[in-house]
Protein backbone atom coordinates (compact mmCIF):
# COMPACT_ATOMS: atom_id res chain seq x y z
CA UNK A 1 0.00 0.00 0.00
CA UNK A 2 1.79 3.63 -0.95
CA UNK A 3 1.54 6.38 0.96
CA UNK A 4 -1.56 8.36 -0.92
CA UNK A 5 -3.51 5.05 -0.24
CA UNK A 6 -2.44 5.38 3.74
CA UNK A 7 -3.55 8.91 4.09
CA UNK A 8 -6.70 8.85 2.22
CA UNK A 9 -7.04 5.74 4.61
CA UNK A 10 -6.33 7.96 7.59
CA UNK A 11 -8.25 10.34 6.76
CA UNK A 12 -11.18 8.88 5.95
CA UNK A 13 -11.09 6.83 9.21
CA UNK A 14 -10.83 10.10 10.84
CA UNK A 15 -14.17 11.65 8.90
CA UNK A 16 -16.24 8.57 10.35
CA UNK A 17 -14.40 9.14 13.79
CA UNK A 18 -16.02 12.70 13.78
CA UNK A 19 -19.01 11.85 12.41
CA UNK A 20 -19.71 9.36 14.99
CA UNK A 21 -18.49 11.79 17.90
CA UNK A 22 -21.38 14.09 16.12
CA UNK A 23 -23.74 11.80 16.04
CA UNK A 24 -23.06 11.28 19.77
CA UNK A 25 -23.01 14.51 21.34
CA UNK A 26 -26.39 15.33 19.16
CA UNK A 27 -27.99 12.23 20.73
CA UNK A 28 -27.17 13.34 24.22
CA UNK A 29 -28.71 16.93 23.60
CA UNK A 30 -31.70 15.34 22.61
CA UNK A 31 -32.87 14.75 26.01
CA UNK A 32 -32.77 18.61 27.04
CA UNK A 33 -35.67 21.34 26.81
CA UNK A 34 -35.45 24.27 25.02
CA UNK A 35 -34.20 27.03 27.44
CA UNK A 36 -34.71 30.20 27.70
CA UNK A 37 -35.11 33.30 30.23
CA UNK A 38 -36.86 36.42 31.01
CA UNK A 39 -37.75 38.40 33.55
CA UNK A 40 -40.47 41.54 34.35
CA UNK A 41 -41.32 43.60 37.08
CA UNK A 42 -43.99 43.42 39.49
CA UNK A 43 -45.55 46.33 41.13
CA UNK A 44 -44.91 47.15 45.17
CA UNK A 45 -45.59 45.14 47.67
CA UNK A 46 -47.33 46.99 50.09
CA UNK A 47 -48.54 46.12 53.93
CA UNK A 48 -52.21 48.35 54.74
CA UNK A 49 -52.47 50.06 57.79
CA UNK A 50 -55.16 50.30 60.20
CA UNK A 51 -55.13 53.07 62.66
CA UNK A 52 -58.20 54.39 64.13
CA UNK A 53 -59.03 57.10 66.76
CA UNK A 54 -61.99 58.93 68.34
CA UNK A 55 -62.51 62.49 67.42
CA UNK A 56 -64.90 65.11 68.88
CA UNK A 57 -67.42 66.68 67.00
CA UNK A 58 -65.03 69.79 65.74
CA UNK A 59 -62.56 67.02 64.01
CA UNK A 60 -60.17 67.06 67.04
CA UNK A 61 -58.55 63.75 68.73
CA UNK A 62 -60.14 62.51 72.02
CA UNK A 63 -57.57 60.25 73.02
CA UNK A 64 -56.43 60.89 76.36
CA UNK A 65 -59.45 62.87 76.95
CA UNK A 66 -62.74 63.10 78.28
CA UNK A 67 -65.96 62.75 77.12
CA UNK A 68 -69.20 63.72 80.06
CA UNK A 69 -72.40 63.02 80.51
CA UNK A 70 -75.05 65.70 80.11
CA UNK A 71 -78.38 66.58 80.79
CA UNK A 72 -81.43 68.10 78.47
CA UNK A 73 -79.54 72.12 79.44
CA UNK A 74 -76.10 70.54 78.74
CA UNK A 75 -75.04 70.47 82.58
CA UNK A 76 -72.17 68.34 83.51
CA UNK A 77 -72.70 68.51 87.25
CA UNK A 78 -75.51 66.11 86.83
CA UNK A 79 -77.07 63.43 89.68
CA UNK A 80 -78.04 59.77 88.58
CA UNK A 81 -81.11 58.19 90.25
CA UNK A 82 -83.27 55.05 89.24
CA UNK A 83 -85.13 56.06 85.38
CA UNK A 84 -82.97 58.59 84.58
CA UNK A 85 -80.76 59.03 80.80
CA UNK A 86 -78.31 60.82 80.34
CA UNK A 87 -75.63 60.79 76.88
CA UNK A 88 -72.43 62.00 76.49
CA UNK A 89 -70.85 64.69 74.28
CA UNK A 90 -70.68 63.84 70.61
CA UNK A 91 -67.85 62.14 69.09
CA UNK A 92 -66.87 60.31 65.91
CA UNK A 93 -64.68 57.91 64.55
CA UNK A 94 -61.64 58.68 62.44
CA UNK A 95 -60.08 56.17 60.28
CA UNK A 96 -56.05 57.35 59.16
CA UNK A 97 -55.32 54.35 58.11
CA UNK A 98 -55.37 52.76 54.31
CA UNK A 99 -57.47 49.99 55.44
CA UNK A 100 -61.11 49.64 55.67
CA UNK A 101 -62.08 48.86 59.61
CA UNK A 102 -64.86 47.90 62.06
CA UNK A 103 -64.81 48.92 65.27
CA UNK A 104 -66.70 48.40 68.90
CA UNK A 105 -66.83 49.84 72.07
CA UNK A 106 -66.12 49.01 75.23
CA UNK A 107 -66.93 50.50 78.45
CA UNK A 108 -63.47 49.74 81.31
CA UNK A 109 -65.68 48.79 84.14
CA UNK A 110 -62.15 48.17 86.05
CA UNK A 111 -60.86 51.28 85.51
CA UNK A 112 -63.39 52.77 87.70
CA UNK A 113 -63.26 53.81 91.27
CA UNK A 114 -66.32 54.27 93.93
CA UNK A 115 -66.88 55.75 96.79
CA UNK A 116 -68.88 55.09 99.99
CA UNK A 117 -70.06 58.20 101.59
CA UNK A 118 -69.41 57.40 105.15
CA UNK A 119 -73.02 57.05 107.28
CA UNK A 120 -75.21 56.70 104.02
CA UNK A 121 -76.82 53.43 103.12
CA UNK A 122 -74.41 52.67 100.27
CA UNK A 123 -72.38 49.15 100.95
CA UNK A 124 -68.91 48.07 100.10
CA UNK A 125 -68.59 47.12 96.96
CA UNK A 126 -72.01 47.83 95.31
CA UNK A 127 -71.06 49.58 91.86
CA UNK A 128 -72.76 52.23 90.21
CA UNK A 129 -71.74 50.80 86.65
CA UNK A 130 -74.01 47.47 88.07
CA UNK A 131 -77.29 49.23 87.65
CA UNK A 132 -76.71 52.00 84.54
CA UNK A 133 -77.33 50.17 81.55
CA UNK A 134 -75.03 51.31 78.33
CA UNK A 135 -76.06 51.79 74.80
CA UNK A 136 -74.80 53.69 71.39
CA UNK A 137 -77.23 55.96 69.46
CA UNK A 138 -76.80 58.45 67.02
CA UNK A 139 -79.19 60.97 67.99
CA UNK A 140 -80.45 62.50 71.44
CA UNK A 141 -84.42 62.13 70.70
CA UNK A 142 -85.95 60.22 72.93
CA UNK A 143 -86.75 57.53 70.57
CA UNK A 144 -83.45 56.82 68.58
CA UNK A 145 -82.31 53.42 67.83
CA UNK A 146 -80.19 52.50 70.80
CA UNK A 147 -77.72 49.33 70.48
CA UNK A 148 -76.32 47.75 73.69
CA UNK A 149 -72.79 48.83 73.84
CA UNK A 150 -71.56 45.03 74.01
CA UNK A 151 -73.63 44.44 70.66
CA UNK A 152 -72.82 47.43 68.74
CA UNK A 153 -70.06 47.41 65.50
CA UNK A 154 -69.79 50.39 63.52
CA UNK A 155 -67.63 50.32 59.95
CA UNK A 156 -65.46 53.03 58.90
CA UNK A 157 -63.93 53.54 55.56
CA UNK A 158 -60.02 53.64 55.20
CA UNK A 159 -58.41 57.56 55.28
CA UNK A 160 -62.29 58.73 56.22
CA UNK A 161 -64.03 60.55 59.41
CA UNK A 162 -67.32 59.01 60.05
CA UNK A 163 -70.29 61.85 58.94
CA UNK A 164 -72.30 60.31 61.98
CA UNK A 165 -72.38 61.83 65.18
CA UNK A 166 -72.03 58.59 67.91
CA UNK A 167 -73.22 59.01 72.06
CA UNK A 168 -73.07 56.82 74.96
CA UNK A 169 -76.08 56.64 76.58
CA UNK A 170 -76.88 55.52 79.84
CA UNK A 171 -79.89 54.54 81.91
CA UNK A 172 -79.78 53.76 85.37
CA UNK A 173 -82.66 51.24 85.92
CA UNK A 174 -85.37 51.19 88.11
CA UNK A 175 -84.53 48.65 90.12
CA UNK A 176 -81.20 50.34 91.80
CA UNK A 177 -82.49 50.54 95.34
CA UNK A 178 -81.57 52.59 98.20
CA UNK A 179 -78.02 50.48 98.32
CA UNK A 180 -76.94 52.91 95.58
CA UNK A 181 -77.86 55.82 97.08
CA UNK A 182 -74.66 58.57 97.52
CA UNK A 183 -72.33 56.51 95.56
CA UNK A 184 -69.71 58.22 93.16
CA UNK A 185 -68.08 57.05 90.48
CA UNK A 186 -64.70 58.18 88.86
CA UNK A 187 -62.28 56.82 86.22
CA UNK A 188 -64.42 55.78 83.88
CA UNK A 189 -63.33 55.23 79.78
CA UNK A 190 -64.62 54.58 76.87
CA UNK A 191 -61.76 52.69 74.24
CA UNK A 192 -63.00 51.64 70.65
CA UNK A 193 -61.23 48.75 69.34
CA UNK A 194 -60.71 48.12 65.74
CA UNK A 195 -59.85 45.20 63.34
CA UNK A 196 -60.24 44.55 59.37
CA UNK A 197 -63.19 45.02 57.91
CA UNK A 198 -64.47 42.90 54.52
CA UNK A 199 -64.15 45.53 51.94
CA UNK A 200 -61.00 45.17 50.03
CA UNK A 201 -60.78 41.90 48.04
CA UNK A 202 -58.01 39.56 47.23
CA UNK A 203 -57.81 37.32 43.91
CA UNK A 204 -60.87 35.89 45.47
CA UNK A 205 -64.06 37.52 46.86
CA UNK A 206 -63.47 40.34 50.13
CA UNK A 207 -64.08 37.70 52.66
CA UNK A 208 -60.72 36.53 53.40
CA UNK A 209 -60.68 38.60 56.88
CA UNK A 210 -64.18 38.24 58.07
CA UNK A 211 -62.81 36.35 60.92
CA UNK A 212 -60.84 39.42 62.14
CA UNK A 213 -60.55 40.17 65.54
CA UNK A 214 -60.18 43.18 68.24
CA UNK A 215 -56.98 42.89 69.77
CA UNK A 216 -58.39 44.46 73.36
CA UNK A 217 -55.52 45.61 76.32
CA UNK A 218 -56.66 47.99 79.04
CA UNK A 219 -54.91 51.04 79.10
CA UNK A 220 -51.19 51.20 78.92
CA UNK A 221 -50.85 47.24 78.38
CA UNK A 222 -48.89 46.34 75.13
CA UNK A 223 -48.08 42.82 73.75
CA UNK A 224 -44.65 43.35 75.07
CA UNK A 225 -45.39 45.07 78.34
CA UNK A 226 -46.39 41.54 80.13
CA UNK A 227 -43.15 40.61 82.02
CA UNK A 228 -41.12 37.12 82.10
CA UNK A 229 -42.29 36.85 86.38
CA UNK A 230 -45.59 37.27 87.19
CA UNK A 231 -47.61 36.08 89.94
CA UNK A 232 -49.36 32.65 90.17
CA UNK A 233 -49.86 30.19 93.30
CA UNK A 234 -47.89 27.11 93.17
CA UNK A 235 -49.00 23.69 94.68
CA UNK A 236 -48.26 25.17 98.53
CA UNK A 237 -50.95 28.27 98.03
CA UNK A 238 -47.97 30.05 98.43
CA UNK A 239 -47.66 33.00 95.65
CA UNK A 240 -44.68 32.76 93.78
CA UNK A 241 -43.69 34.96 90.65
CA UNK A 242 -41.07 32.94 88.31
CA UNK A 243 -43.33 31.93 85.38
CA UNK A 244 -43.97 34.26 82.24
CA UNK A 245 -47.20 36.43 82.51
CA UNK A 246 -49.94 34.90 80.03
CA UNK A 247 -52.89 37.43 81.51
CA UNK A 248 -53.30 41.17 82.78
CA UNK A 249 -56.26 42.43 84.70
CA UNK A 250 -57.12 46.08 86.60
CA UNK A 251 -57.41 45.52 90.56
CA UNK A 252 -59.97 47.11 92.48
CA UNK A 253 -57.69 50.53 92.99
CA UNK A 254 -57.31 50.77 88.83
CA UNK A 255 -53.26 49.29 89.04
CA UNK A 256 -52.71 46.82 86.29
CA UNK A 257 -51.16 43.36 87.65
CA UNK A 258 -50.30 40.27 85.33
CA UNK A 259 -50.61 36.81 86.37
CA UNK A 260 -48.71 33.90 84.95
CA UNK A 261 -52.45 31.85 84.87
CA UNK A 262 -56.00 32.40 84.63
CA UNK A 263 -57.20 31.31 88.35
CA UNK A 264 -54.89 33.54 90.07
CA UNK A 265 -56.28 36.70 88.09
CA UNK A 266 -60.10 35.23 88.77
CA UNK A 267 -58.51 34.65 92.62
CA UNK A 268 -57.46 37.98 93.47
CA UNK A 269 -60.88 39.37 91.83
CA UNK A 270 -60.45 40.12 88.14
CA UNK A 271 -63.37 40.58 86.56
CA UNK A 272 -62.37 41.76 83.34
CA UNK A 273 -59.32 39.44 81.87
CA UNK A 274 -56.94 40.34 79.04
CA UNK A 275 -54.67 37.63 77.81
CA UNK A 276 -51.93 38.15 75.89
CA UNK A 277 -51.99 37.49 72.18
CA UNK A 278 -51.39 34.50 71.12
CA UNK A 279 -50.29 33.36 74.62
CA UNK A 280 -50.05 29.60 75.33
CA UNK A 281 -52.45 29.86 78.84
CA UNK A 282 -53.51 27.36 81.38
CA UNK A 283 -56.24 27.87 83.96
CA UNK A 284 -54.29 26.72 87.04
CA UNK A 285 -50.40 26.35 87.76
CA UNK A 286 -51.26 24.41 90.94
CA UNK A 287 -53.54 22.16 89.41
CA UNK A 288 -53.16 19.13 87.39
CA UNK A 289 -56.48 19.11 85.24
CA UNK A 290 -56.08 22.24 84.39
CA UNK A 291 -59.22 23.63 85.94
CA UNK A 292 -59.90 26.94 86.94
CA UNK A 293 -61.92 27.57 90.63
CA UNK A 294 -65.79 28.14 90.71
CA UNK A 295 -67.06 31.32 89.64
CA UNK A 296 -68.96 33.68 92.09
CA UNK A 297 -69.48 36.76 89.64
CA UNK A 298 -69.07 38.39 86.23
CA UNK A 299 -65.93 37.66 84.15
CA UNK A 300 -65.23 38.67 80.73
CA UNK A 301 -61.98 37.36 78.93
CA UNK A 302 -60.39 39.02 75.90
CA UNK A 303 -58.89 36.49 74.46
CA UNK A 304 -56.90 37.78 71.77
CA UNK A 305 -56.55 34.77 70.53
CA UNK A 306 -54.49 32.55 73.46
CA UNK A 307 -54.81 29.00 73.46
CA UNK A 308 -56.29 27.89 76.40
CA UNK A 309 -55.03 24.25 76.05
CA UNK A 310 -58.38 22.81 76.91
CA UNK A 311 -58.90 25.10 80.53
CA UNK A 312 -62.03 24.44 81.84
CA UNK A 313 -63.55 27.35 83.43
CA UNK A 314 -65.47 25.90 86.18
CA UNK A 315 -68.60 26.89 86.88
CA UNK A 316 -71.19 25.42 89.95
CA UNK A 317 -68.45 22.59 90.22
CA UNK A 318 -67.02 22.91 93.25
CA UNK A 319 -69.68 20.25 94.49
CA UNK A 320 -72.57 19.36 92.03
CA UNK A 321 -74.61 19.82 95.83
CA UNK A 322 -76.55 22.78 96.42
CA UNK A 323 -73.70 23.32 98.52
CA UNK A 324 -71.78 24.74 96.01
CA UNK A 325 -71.13 29.08 96.47
CA UNK A 326 -70.97 29.23 92.51
CA UNK A 327 -74.47 27.48 92.35
CA UNK A 328 -76.78 30.99 93.91
CA UNK A 329 -74.67 33.04 92.11
CA UNK A 330 -76.33 35.06 89.01
CA UNK A 331 -73.44 36.20 87.03
CA UNK A 332 -72.43 36.44 83.30
CA UNK A 333 -69.11 35.07 81.75
CA UNK A 334 -68.27 36.64 78.01
CA UNK A 335 -65.43 34.80 76.67
CA UNK A 336 -63.86 36.59 73.10
CA UNK A 337 -61.38 34.98 70.81
CA UNK A 338 -60.39 32.00 72.39
CA UNK A 339 -59.00 29.06 71.00
CA UNK A 340 -59.36 25.77 72.73
CA UNK A 341 -61.68 26.65 75.59
CA UNK A 342 -64.25 24.74 77.69
CA UNK A 343 -66.82 25.33 79.90
CA UNK A 344 -67.46 22.98 82.12
CA UNK A 345 -69.84 22.06 85.42
CA UNK A 346 -73.41 22.13 86.85
CA UNK A 347 -76.18 24.13 86.54
CA UNK A 348 -77.32 26.55 89.25
CA UNK A 349 -80.13 26.13 91.69
CA UNK A 350 -83.73 26.96 91.22
CA UNK A 351 -84.14 30.53 90.86
CA UNK A 352 -80.59 31.47 89.83
CA UNK A 353 -79.63 32.73 86.39
CA UNK A 354 -75.95 32.07 84.34
CA UNK A 355 -75.27 33.93 80.67
CA UNK A 356 -72.62 32.17 79.33
CA UNK A 357 -71.23 34.86 76.07
CA UNK A 358 -68.93 32.50 73.78
CA UNK A 359 -67.76 35.05 71.35
CA UNK A 360 -65.37 33.86 68.43
CA UNK A 361 -64.02 30.82 70.02
CA UNK A 362 -62.91 27.34 69.05
CA UNK A 363 -62.63 23.72 70.85
CA UNK A 364 -60.58 21.18 69.27
CA UNK A 365 -61.31 17.73 70.86
CA UNK A 366 -58.52 14.53 70.00
CA UNK A 367 -61.45 12.79 68.34
CA UNK A 368 -63.91 10.50 69.90
CA UNK A 369 -61.76 7.54 69.54
CA UNK A 370 -59.60 9.02 71.96
CA UNK A 371 -58.22 7.14 75.26
CA UNK A 372 -58.42 10.62 77.38
CA UNK A 373 -61.56 12.98 78.20
CA UNK A 374 -60.32 15.67 75.71
CA UNK A 375 -63.22 14.88 73.42
CA UNK A 376 -66.13 14.04 76.17
CA UNK A 377 -66.85 17.48 76.79
CA UNK A 378 -66.76 19.83 74.01
CA UNK A 379 -66.86 23.49 74.19
CA UNK A 380 -69.57 23.32 76.71
CA UNK A 381 -70.39 20.85 78.93
CA UNK A 382 -72.60 21.57 82.36
CA UNK A 383 -74.42 18.31 83.78
CA UNK A 384 -77.96 19.22 86.22
CA UNK A 385 -81.63 20.33 85.47
CA UNK A 386 -81.71 22.82 87.90
CA UNK A 387 -81.70 26.75 87.15
CA UNK A 388 -81.49 28.62 83.98
CA UNK A 389 -78.76 29.00 81.74
CA UNK A 390 -78.62 31.27 78.80
CA UNK A 391 -75.85 30.20 76.22
CA UNK A 392 -75.12 32.16 73.39
CA UNK A 393 -72.43 31.01 70.83
CA UNK A 394 -71.39 33.03 67.75
CA UNK A 395 -69.08 32.32 65.54
CA UNK A 396 -67.50 29.27 66.98
CA UNK A 397 -65.70 25.81 65.98
CA UNK A 398 -65.91 22.38 67.31
CA UNK A 399 -64.45 19.50 66.28
CA UNK A 400 -63.26 15.96 67.73
CA UNK A 401 -65.62 15.66 70.93
CA UNK A 402 -68.19 13.06 71.75
CA UNK A 403 -70.87 16.32 72.69
CA UNK A 404 -70.01 19.54 71.28
CA UNK A 405 -72.56 21.19 73.68
CA UNK A 406 -74.15 19.69 76.40
CA UNK A 407 -76.80 21.26 78.68
CA UNK A 408 -79.94 19.79 80.39
CA UNK A 409 -81.71 22.80 82.49
CA UNK A 410 -83.97 25.55 81.16
CA UNK A 411 -82.89 28.55 79.73
CA UNK A 412 -82.52 29.45 76.02
CA UNK A 413 -79.55 28.05 73.51
CA UNK A 414 -78.58 30.58 70.37
CA UNK A 415 -75.84 29.26 68.32
CA UNK A 416 -75.12 31.43 64.98
CA UNK A 417 -72.20 31.15 62.46
CA UNK A 418 -70.75 27.95 63.81
CA UNK A 419 -69.46 24.85 63.27
CA UNK A 420 -68.72 21.57 64.03
CA UNK A 421 -66.86 18.94 63.01
CA UNK A 422 -66.43 15.28 63.27
CA UNK A 423 -68.68 14.78 66.66
CA UNK A 424 -70.50 11.94 67.74
CA UNK A 425 -73.16 14.40 68.86
CA UNK A 426 -72.56 18.34 67.90
CA UNK A 427 -75.66 19.60 70.14
CA UNK A 428 -76.87 17.63 72.88
CA UNK A 429 -80.13 19.31 74.76
CA UNK A 430 -81.53 16.62 77.04
CA UNK A 431 -83.89 19.09 79.01
CA UNK A 432 -84.39 17.72 82.17
CA UNK A 433 -86.69 19.97 83.92
CA UNK A 434 -90.19 21.26 83.54
CA UNK A 435 -89.85 24.20 82.35
CA UNK A 436 -88.87 26.29 79.00
CA UNK A 437 -85.97 25.87 77.05
CA UNK A 438 -85.63 27.43 73.64
CA UNK A 439 -82.96 26.07 71.40
CA UNK A 440 -82.08 28.43 68.01
CA UNK A 441 -79.46 27.40 65.72
CA UNK A 442 -78.71 29.14 62.74
CA UNK A 443 -76.58 29.68 59.92
CA UNK A 444 -74.35 26.63 61.19
CA UNK A 445 -72.52 23.88 59.52
CA UNK A 446 -72.04 20.15 60.82
CA UNK A 447 -69.79 18.19 59.08
CA UNK A 448 -68.57 14.09 59.87
CA UNK A 449 -70.95 14.23 62.86
CA UNK A 450 -72.15 10.94 64.15
CA UNK A 451 -71.04 7.74 65.05
CA UNK A 452 -70.49 4.45 63.70
CA UNK A 453 -67.79 1.69 64.29
CA UNK A 454 -65.84 3.44 61.07
CA UNK A 455 -65.17 6.06 63.46
CA UNK A 456 -64.94 5.27 67.30
CA UNK A 457 -65.13 1.58 68.95
CA UNK A 458 -67.64 3.44 71.64
CA UNK A 459 -70.88 1.61 71.31
CA UNK A 460 -72.26 3.71 73.99
CA UNK A 461 -72.25 7.00 71.66
CA UNK A 462 -74.58 4.92 69.42
CA UNK A 463 -77.73 6.56 71.26
CA UNK A 464 -75.86 10.13 70.67
CA UNK A 465 -74.89 9.48 67.43
CA UNK A 466 -76.43 12.86 65.26
CA UNK A 467 -75.55 16.25 64.57
CA UNK A 468 -78.27 17.97 66.39
CA UNK A 469 -80.47 15.58 69.51
CA UNK A 470 -83.17 17.47 71.06
CA UNK A 471 -85.71 16.07 74.03
CA UNK A 472 -87.67 17.38 76.69
CA UNK A 473 -89.33 16.88 80.05
CA UNK A 474 -91.31 20.34 79.89
CA UNK A 475 -91.56 22.44 76.57
CA UNK A 476 -88.87 23.06 73.86
CA UNK A 477 -89.04 24.84 70.61
CA UNK A 478 -85.85 23.95 67.98
CA UNK A 479 -85.72 26.91 65.85
CA UNK A 480 -83.57 25.73 63.00
CA UNK A 481 -82.68 28.34 59.83
CA UNK A 482 -80.10 27.80 57.18
CA UNK A 483 -78.07 24.91 59.42
CA UNK A 484 -76.39 22.24 56.46
CA UNK A 485 -75.29 19.22 57.69
CA UNK A 486 -72.78 17.22 55.65
CA UNK A 487 -70.59 13.86 55.35
CA UNK A 488 -73.17 12.48 57.68
CA UNK A 489 -71.46 9.51 59.83
CA UNK A 490 -74.91 6.84 60.77
CA UNK A 491 -77.93 7.11 60.26
CA UNK A 492 -79.27 9.99 62.11
CA UNK A 493 -78.67 13.55 60.85
CA UNK A 494 -81.27 15.48 63.80
CA UNK A 495 -83.20 13.38 66.19
CA UNK A 496 -85.65 15.27 67.75
CA UNK A 497 -88.03 13.53 70.43
CA UNK A 498 -92.05 13.94 70.74
CA UNK A 499 -92.90 17.03 73.04
CA UNK A 500 -90.31 18.98 70.94
CA UNK A 501 -91.82 21.96 68.85
CA UNK A 502 -89.50 22.49 65.98
CA UNK A 503 -89.55 25.03 63.34
CA UNK A 504 -86.77 24.82 60.38
CA UNK A 505 -86.02 26.87 57.23
CA UNK A 506 -83.71 25.80 54.75
CA UNK A 507 -82.02 22.56 56.56
CA UNK A 508 -80.10 20.23 54.59
CA UNK A 509 -78.88 16.88 54.95
CA UNK A 510 -76.30 15.66 52.20
CA UNK A 511 -77.90 18.06 49.68
CA UNK A 512 -81.55 17.32 50.48
CA UNK A 513 -84.23 19.19 52.37
CA UNK A 514 -84.84 17.72 56.19
CA UNK A 515 -88.27 17.20 57.38
CA UNK A 516 -88.42 17.08 61.51
CA UNK A 517 -88.67 13.53 62.35
CA UNK A 518 -89.54 11.96 65.66
CA UNK A 519 -88.19 9.33 67.63
CA UNK A 520 -87.44 8.84 71.77
CA UNK A 521 -83.90 8.98 71.79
Amino acid sequence: MNNNQKATKRALLTSVMALVMCVVMLVGTTFAWFTDTASTAVNKIVAGNLDVDIVGENGVSLDGKSLSFKDVNNKTDILWEPGVTFHTEGFRIKNAGNLALKWKIAINKDSASTGVVEGSNGKQGMNLLDVIDFSVVSSKAKDAEAVKIDEFVGHTDANTVDSTTYYIKGTMQTSAGNDYQDLTLEGITITVYATQDTVENDSFNNQYDKDATYLTYPAGVTTDSFPENASYINDQGQMKSDKPATVAFVDENGATQYAADLNTAITNGASVVYCKKDAKLVGSLTRGNNRTGELTSDLTIYANGADFQNTEISINATSLSTESVGKTKNFTLRVNDAKNIRIWGATPNDGVTQDIILENCTFEGKGINSVDDVASGGIFYLTGSTGTINLTMNNCKVSGSNQGVYLGCNGNITVTNSAFEECAAGMKISHKATGVCNVTVKDTTFNKCGWDTSVAEKPWLTNDSSSIKCKTNGTMILTLNNVAITNMVGSNSIVVASGVAVSATNVNVDGAAWSANTTNP
